[in-house]
C-alpha cells in the first residue's frame, strides 16, 4: 500500500527529471538515477491495475532480434554488447516508463512542461555559450549534431500543444518561448538538416491536421507556406555561413560510395550493432577523417545488421506509424493530438537521421520516450472515451428502467 500511494508522485517526478536532464551534456549520473526511479515506480503503477499490455512490443522483438544475429560475424562484440545493452533494452525501458507514466497517471501536460522546461534551458545555455566563445562549444550544451537532433524530436510535443491546446495560456507561453529560443539555437548549428526536418513536422502535421479538420482557410494554408519558405531560407544562410550551398554534400558521397561498396563484402548478418562497432574500416577506408560510420540511419543499419537491419529499422518507423495512424482513424478527438504529433516525429526523426545520423543513445532514448508519451495518452484517452460511452450507455438504461416501472 505505501508502495502504490509513493508510486505516482515518484514516477511523476523522476520522470520529469529526465526528461529536462535528457539532452543535457555530461548528466550520466543524475540520468540513470531518475530513469531506475521512474521505472521502480512506473513498474508499480504497471502491476497495481490492468491493463497490463505495452504497445511496440514486436517492434522490440524485432530490433533486439536483429542486433543478437549480428553478433556472429560482430567486429567487436564487447561493442556491440555494449551498444545492444544501451540502446535496444535501455530504449524499451524508457518506452515502458513513459507509456505507463502518461497513460496511467494523466501525465501528458506534465510531459509537455518537462520537455519545455529542458529544451529552453538547454537552448539558452546554447545561445550564450555560442556568443561567448564564438563558436558552438559543447560540454553541459551537447555537440552541435545531438542539440539539433535532440530539437527536432521535441518539436512535435510543442508545436502541438501550441496548435490544439490554446486554452492553456501558461503552459502555451513556455513552450512558445522553448520554441523560440531553440529556433535560434538551432540556427547557430548551421544545420541543414535541422530545418528540413522542421519543414517536414509542418507538412505533415498541417497536412493531417487538414484531413482531420476537412479544410483550412486560405490564411492558414498561406502561413504554413512562409514557415516553410522561411525555414528554408534559414537552411540556406546557415549552409552560406560555413561557406556551403543549401544542396551541398561534400564527403557525404564519398562516405555513401565507400560504404555501399563495403555492404555487399560483408556478412549476411552485417558487421555487428552499434554504429561506430566497425570503426577501423572506416578509419582505414578514410585517413584523417573523423566519422566511423555510414552517416545515413538506412545504410548503416544495413551495414551493421545486414537486411535484417532494414528490417529492424522498419519496424522502428512503421509499427509506431501504423499506431498513430490506427488511433487517428478509431479513437475519436482526444487522440487526434498524440497521434498527428506521433506522426510528425516519426517524419522528423527519420529525416534528420538520414541527413545526420545521430540515432543513438540519448538521442534514441529521447525519441522512445516521446513516443511512449504520445501512445500512452491515446491509450489514456481511449480508457476515458470507453468509460463516458459506459456511463452514459448505463444512465440511458437507469432512465428508461425508471419509466418502465413507474
Amino acid at each position: 500500500m505505501v508502495a502504490q500511494r509513493l508510486a505516482p508522485p515518484l514516477a511523476l517526478a523522476s520522470a520529469a527529471v529526465y526528461l529536462i536532464v535528457l539532452p543535457f551534456g555530461h548528466v550520466t549520473s543524475l540520468r540513470s538515477a531518475s530513469l531506475v526511479l521512474a521505472l521502480a515506480a512506473a513498474t508499480t503503477l504497471w502491476l497495481a491495475r490492468p491493463p497490463r499490455a505495452v504497445p511496440l512490443l514486436p517492434l522490440f522483438v524485432v530490433w533486439f532480434a536483429a542486433a543478437l544475429i549480428s553478433l556472429a560475424e560482430t567486429r567487436n562484440l564487447q561493442s556491440s554488447l555494449e551498444a545492444i545493452n544501451g540502446e535496444v533494452l535501455r530504449s524499451f525501458l524508457v518506452f515502458f516508463v513513459f507509456y505507463v507514466v502518461v497513460s496511467r497517471l494523466q501525465a501528458y501536460r506534465f510531459c509537455v512542461a518537462a520537455s519545455a522546461v529542458g529544451l529552453g534551458l538547454l537552448s539558452i545555455l546554447a545561445i550564450a555559450s555560442f556568443y561567448r566563445h564564438g563558436a558552438w562549444v559543447f560540454h553541459y550544451v551537447p555537440p552541435l549534431g545531438d542539440f539539433a537532433t535532440c530539437a527536432v524530436t521535441v518539436t512535435p510535443l510543442l508545436v502541438g500543444y501550441i496548435a490544439f491546446c490554446r486554452h492553456e495560456r501558461a503552459l502555451i507561453a513556455l513552450c512558445s518561448v522553448a520554441t523560440g529560443v531553440m529556433l535560434i539555437a538551432g540556427y547557430l548549428t548551421f544545420s541543414r538538416g535541422f530545418w528540413l526536418a522542421l519543414v517536414s513536422v509542418v507538412v505533415v502535421g498541417t497536412a493531417l491536421y487538414a484531413k482531420r479538420a476537412a479544410r483550412l482557410s486560405r490564411r492558414a494554408m498561406a502561413g504554413v507556406v512562409v514557415v516553410c519558405v522561411l525555414f528554408l531560407v534559414l537552411a540556406g544562410l546557415g549552409a552560406a555561413a560555413r561557406d556551403r550551398t543549401i544542396t551541398f554534400m561534400g564527403d557525404r558521397w564519398v562516405i555513401y560510395a565507400a560504404v555501399l561498396k563495403k555492404i555487399p563484402e560483408n556478412p549476411l548478418t552485417g558487421t555487428g550493432y552499434g554504429h561506430e562497432t566497425d570503426k577501423p574500416w572506416y578509419e582505414r577506408a578514410r585517413p584523417g577523417a573523423e566519422v566511423y560510420h555510414a552517416h545515413n540511419i538506412a545504410l548503416s543499419y544495413l551495414d551493421q545488421m545486414g537486411p535484417a537491419g532494414l528490417l529492424a529499422l522498419a519496424a522502428i518507423f512503421a509499427l509506431p506509424a501504423i499506431a498513430f495512424a490506427s488511433a487517428l482513424r478509431s479513437c475519436g478527438a482526444a487522440a487526434a493530438m498524440p497521434a498527428i504529433c506521433g506522426l510528425a516525429l516519426l517524419a522528423a526523426v527519420f529525416v534528420k537521421n538520414n541527413v545526420d545520423h545521430f540515432f543513438v543513445k540519448q538521442n534514441l532514448w529521447l525519441f522512445f520516450a516521446h513516443l511512449g508519451i504520445y501512445l500512452g495518452q491515446i491509450e489514456g484517452a481511449s480508457r476515458s472515451q470507453a468509460l463516458a460511452t459506459a456511463s452514459t450507455g448505463m444512465s440511458a438504461t437507469s432512465r428508461v428502467s425508471g419509466q418502465t416501472i413507474s
